[in-house]
């Protein structure tokens, strides 16, 4: 029997054995060289009759270790009548990937079923995680498919989340809120960050942290002592929302 041999990035093909379930996930069994690969199926893939009958799997090989090879879905071929070539679709900012290439940003993200993709910009395209973005579709080869940002040759690319709307998902207290909320729009010590967010850079939230005066500090406060800090700033944090109801840049 003729032993194939995989290179790290490259793409194959691989007959499917079986389809197994473990939990709420399940997963293509797939033959490589006489022994078995599982590879994740995705939960929208689940009730895609195109799919299930399915005899084999377009694949690539994300990693090797060893004599173990880690295998992924072929992206391009798998969705090639989902993605076409040439046309916009929405998808979701999960981070900034990390990249030694100082001519270019990297960032991680996904469409609205959780599919992950990653997409090259310019250097001075800043995105922020939960973003919403738009992205062209194009396809250069059978199986590559390349994303590219809607709108990269605008001065402003995205509309960067407020500081309400962060803290409102940082899931704090409601009354630590309004005093932060109070002290970002007041304190001289955040104007750099006011600045920023005033020019709809998304890295006002670095210059907000940065701008923290004794920040480590905040975690091993104790509990009572928190909430007595919090009322002795009461007067301050009861001034928060009318601040905010007559000025809006910051909601």
């Amino acid at each position: 029997m003729t032993i194939q041999t995989f290179q790290k990035g490259k793409f194959y093909t691989l007959p499917i054995k079986a389809l197994r379930e473990e939990g709420n996930n399940t997963f293509f069994i797939v033959n490589a060289n006489n022994r078995e690969y599982a590879i994740r199926m995705f939960d929208f893939q689940k009730s895609d009759k195109k799919v299930l009958q399915m005899e084999e799997l377009p694949c690539m090989v994300k990693d090797i270790h060893g004599d173990n090879i880690v295998f992924v879905q072929n992206f391009a071929r798998m969705f090639e009548d989902i993605y076409i070539s040439g046309k916009v679709y929405p998808f979701i900012v999960n981070k900034e990937a990390y990249n030694p290439n100082n001519e270019f940003r990297y960032y991680d993200i996904r469409d609205y079923n959780g599919v992950p993709f990653r997409i090259k910009c310019e250097k001075n395209t800043f995105l922020v995680p939960n973003q919403k973005i738009r992205c062209m579709v194009s396809r250069p080869s059978l199986n590559k498919m390349i994303l590219i940002l809607e709108n990269t040759k605008k001065d402003v690319i995205v509309n960067c989340i407020s500081p309400k709307e962060l803290l409102r998902k940082s899931g704090i207290e409601e009354k630590c809120q309004r005093f932060l909320l109070y002290s970002f729009a007041t304190n001289p010590g955040f104007e750099e960050a006011r600045e920023y967010y005033e020019q709809g850079n998304p890295e006002w939230v670095i210059k907000a942290i940065t701008a923290i005066v004794e920040v480590e500090q905040w975690p091993n406060a104790t509990a009572d002592s928190r909430r007595g800090q919090l009322h002795g700033s009461s007067a301050q944090a009861g001034n928060a929302e009318a601040l905010y109801a007559a000025d809006r840049r910051f909601l």
